[in-house]
């Protein structure tokens, strides 16, 4: 859809689907393309986008672990902020596995 379309279906301001349509493609959630012959943007929900977005968010978990596994080594694991940030690590790093193993089955039930 335009700029234009989205506005008009969702009873909506040009310049409040400017920003909604920026902050979308920042996150790869659509993406703008011209059609043959049109001079007017169009956007569109992408491919297999939940799995992207989640897979993206899952790299975060990593950078959680990280940081919370240099905070318990800063703090010492005999203290209680360090066993807080430990636990936190292996949670983060939990997670993450278990996430990545599941977004692979997905890509492995549902490929293209």
């Amino acid at each position: 859809m335009t700029a234009a379309e989205l506005a008009e279906t969702l009873q909506i301001s040009q310049p409040a689907v400017s920003g909604a349509v920026r902050q979308l493609i920042q996150m790869s959630f659509i993406s703008r393309e011209r059609m043959p012959g049109s001079r007017k943007d169009h956007y569109r929900i992408r491919e297999d986008v939940f799995a992207a977005i989640l897979e993206r968010r899952n790299q975060a978990l990593t950078e959680w672990a990280a940081s919370s596994a240099y905070g318990a080594a800063l703090f010492g694991a005999d203290t209680t902020v360090g066993r807080r940030l430990s636990e936190a690590a292996e949670f983060f790093t939990f997670v993450h596995g278990d996430l990545e193993q599941t977004m692979k089955d997905w890509r492995a039930k549902n490929p293209g």
